[in-house]
């Protein structure tokens, strides 16, 4: 009878010992999983601020523009000469003219990138609202039913699926900022009129820190996908994680070519 109980008593603490070893398994992993979702939350903030740092670009060479097209206009109602000069002033307006117009177009397509580009973060933040929305209702709403373990199960394979989709989404967003960055040096090469009104020396420093800032919250983020996946792999995490069907996240890759700006200044 002795033996039966301490058997018993031996069994039930045993049981206790792995259910209270799973919770802390359980909160370790959930811990660094938004540990992971807060790093991609910086890499959103980092991408809002290059985009801002390229929209200011756009804007002072719009305004570069129209300041060019009021002083070809000037200049032409002022100047008066001979036949000869004044046919060498139209060829010279003629061609500036051209150049401002072929500026103008690029500028153009780089501001309908950058509103294709302001949509999509603007979507980013709406989702991450209602990520955490179902999230918050999730942790009011946890109380025990029959199906919790399953739906607690569901709501993080839910999560783990919105971390993966805005990752793919930051990617692509990362990339459309290259090409619009590439676009913009592309700019100051063929036109190097551009360097002799707007300062290069201030929005490179400015486009430097951006893209410091940027690579922080990448590597941050990649440095946490690392720590979860190594802690998803090993035992025991690999059985809860097993159990609670949280997948191993993904790093956050992107093209490296043309991911800086250098204005060209010769």
């Amino acid at each position: 009878m002795n033996f039966s109980l301490i058997l018993g008593l031996a069994a039930a603490g045993l049981i206790l010992l792995l259910m209270i070893g799973f919770i802390l398994a359980y909160n370790r992993l959930q811990r660094l999983s938004v540990k992971v979702e807060e790093a991609a939350s910086g890499i959103d903030v980092a991408l809002e601020k290059r985009w801002d740092l390229l929209n200011e670009l756009l804007s002072a060479v719009k305004k570069y523009l129209s300041h060019e097209y009021e002083t070809l206009t000037g200049v032409a109602a002022l100047r008066s000469g001979t036949e000869t000069e004044i046919q060498r002033l139209k060829q010279q307006a003629d061609v500036s003219a051209e150049t401002l117009h072929s500026i103008d177009q690029e500028i153009d397509l780089q501001n309908q990138n950058m509103e294709k580009i302001r949509s999509q973060l603007d979507a980013q933040h709406g989702r991450g609202s209602s990520f955490r929305s179902r999230w918050e209702a999730r942790s009011q709403n946890s109380r025990p039913a029959p199906d919790s373990q399953r739906q607690l199960r569901q709501a993080d394979q839910n999560r783990n699926l919105a971390v993966s989709q805005k990752i793919d989404a930051l990617t692509s967003l990362h990339r459309d900022l290259n090409s619009v960055t590439a676009g913009i040096n592309a700019l100051y090469e063929q036109y190097p009129l551009l360097n002799s009104w707007i300062s290069l020396d201030q929005y490179q420093r400015a486009a430097f820190q951006a893209e410091e800032h940027l690579q922080a919250a990448r590597r941050l983020y990649n440095s946490n996908v690392s720590l979860y996946n190594q802690t998803v792999r090993t035992i025991p995490w690999v059985l809860v994680a097993s159990l609670c069907h949280m997948k191993e996240a993904r790093f956050y890759e992107v093209e490296e070519s043309k991911r800086n700006f250098e204005g060209n200044l010769d």
